[in-house]
């Protein structure tokens, strides 16, 4: 994949003249996405054109890929990259082995709108249709966020009360890192020891995470219970993407312990320690 016509020399320089396939990263609109990728990778229409030329005269198969961001909110964002790729398609004159749509397919998370995946596809097929593709040209998509964002949850422990803020045992150097940068509120509930009783009554807490560093806040509140108290529990939702895969060790603080919940017909069993700090 090359945007640029320097990254195109240093392909041919390390492979040769192999047929091998090569995507032109097209720059798609912002404002879109939590996400702007585009903002560091992604030619121009006009340099799109040129380069898919130089891929095709130099013998490799072209194609062309995008990304509108990631947790796109639009699905119009991909309707409008498609025309563009299709108008760089026919500018460029040159067959397509690929038109790859990339991800970008969002997420729910706690006040946000997003319409369902079904949407979204439909738009990206009724766009694809508008094009004149040649034949054998698939259309790929890499759809990262979507696919995994509820396959994990995080839970973590109050450590600390003062007054409306919480201390817990996880943060911004752990697997909380991306709620810092996107501003994305995930569902979160309070799971007190035993089972006991809590108020019914709800209140936004500021959330602090374990280390020295005063960046180590949560942009937005968490609503609980508004007796959550020390020692209690906070399972944080829709964590399955970007969260311990950007985690570090900052300040000696890392995830404790990883626990797979298979289905309870498993003949291993329903549940399988997967890591821990004593393994």
């Amino acid at each position: 994949m090359v945007d640029s016509v320097d990254e195109l020399d240093k392909i041919e320089e390390e492979v040769g003249k192999h047929p091998d396939v090569i995507q032109v990263r097209l720059q798609t609109a912002s404002g879109y996405a939590a996400f702007d990728l585009s903002l560091k990778f992604g030619a121009t229409k006009d340099e799109a054109v040129r380069l898919l030329q130089d891929v095709a005269r130099r013998g490799y198969i072209p194609a062309i890929s995008f990304h509108v961001g990631s947790q796109c909110r639009t699905p119009e964002a991909y309707s409008k990259a498609i025309a563009d790729a299709g108008e760089v398609m026919r500018l460029a004159g040159v067959p397509l082995r690929y038109l790859n749509v990339g991800g970008g397919f969002p997420a729910h998370y706690r006040g946000t709108q997003i319409a369902p995946l079904d949407v979204f596809f439909k738009t990206i097929k009724d766009a694809v249709a508008k094009l004149d593709l040649p034949p054998g040209c698939d259309v790929l998509c890499e759809p990262g966020r979507a696919l995994v964002v509820e396959g994990c949850t995080l839970l973590v422990q109050v450590h600390l009360r003062k007054g409306s803020s919480l201390y817990i045992n996880d943060g911004i150097y752990g697997s909380l890192s991306e709620l810092n940068i996107s501003k994305l509120t995930p569902p979160v509930r309070l799971i007190r020891k035993g089972g006991a009783p809590m108020s019914r009554e709800f209140a936004p807490f500021r959330i602090f995470g374990p280390t020295c560093d005063s960046l180590d806040v949560m942009p937005e509140p968490f609503v609980l219970p508004d007796d959550v108290t020390d020692g209690d529990w906070i399972e944080i939702a829709q964590v399955g993407a970007y969260s311990n895969a950007l985690a570090s060790n900052f300040n000696g603080f890392y995830t404790d312990t990883v626990v797979e919940i298979g289905d309870a017909v498993d003949p291993e069993g329903p549940n399988r320690l997967v890591t821990s700090r004593d393994t």
